[in-house]
Parts: structure tokens; sequence; C-alpha cells
């Protein structure tokens, strides 16, 4: 139980250290030639942001505060923007470890890796789904 609250702290830091800033130029390097631009970034930051914070509404803030600005100047629509960010914000707790698989796990006295295996499968299919939109 001691992870949840160093998750918190985690995402904090993740956010104020500009680390995110890196994860967002680090997903647009990866993806400089894909289909949909920068746009294509929000779903494998908030993968990569998700497994580090293990949070779905820290990933939707880190991604709004550190994203939506830049895709503005080149002319997105924050609707739009909105939309995909609220979609790929659950990969916050959908990408393993999360707080949700831990608290499920200790409740349930199962194995926490039973968890993270079932959240894993899931997060990288709805990641697939949603990046080849």
């Amino acid at each position: 139980m001691l992870a949840i609250p160093l998750f918190i702290v985690g995402g904090s830091l993740i956010e104020r250290s500009g680390i995110a800033n890196v994860l967002i130029r680090v997903a647009d390097k990866m993806l400089h030639n894909v289909k949909g631009g920068l746009t294509a970034t929000i779903p494998v930051v908030s993968c990569f942001f998700g497994a580090l914070c293990g949070s779905a509404l820290a990933t939707a803030n880190t991604l709004s505060t550190a994203m939506v600005p830049e895709l503005e100047k080149k002319g997105y629509d924050k609707a739009y923007l909105a939309a995909l960010i609220a979609a790929s914000s659950p990969f916050g707790f959908m990408i393993p470890p999360n707080v949700n698989a831990i608290i499920f796990a200790s409740v349930s006295s199962a194995s926490g890796w039973c968890f993270i295996y079932g959240y894993d499968c899931a997060g990288i299919n709805m990641g697939r789904a949603l990046f080849d939109h």
C-alpha cells in the first residue's frame, strides 16, 4: 500500500520537473513519419506517463497542460484535442503498474501479477485501437 502515495509523489515530480516535455519530444521523434503527426503522440505519451504515475487523472492533467498549448499553436482544434486526451488518459490506469491493480490485489488477496497481466493486455489492445484510428 506504500506504492500509492509514491505514485502520487512520482506523478507530481514528473509534471514539475519537465520530464513530461521530454516524453513528448521522445514520442514525437519516434512518430515523426506517422500519419496524424503530433496528435499520434498523445496516446504514446499517455502510455509512457501512465506507466510512470499509475493515475488517469494525473495523465490527463499532464497531457492537457503540456500538449494542448503546443498543439493549438500548430492549428489543432481544442475540442478535438480534449476528446483525444480524454480517450487516451485511461492508459494511466490501464498500463501497469497502477494504483488500481495494487488496491485490487491487496483487497482480494490475489497475486499482483495476475492484475498486472490482465491490465497489460487490455491496455496494449486499447492503445493499438486508439493509435490505429
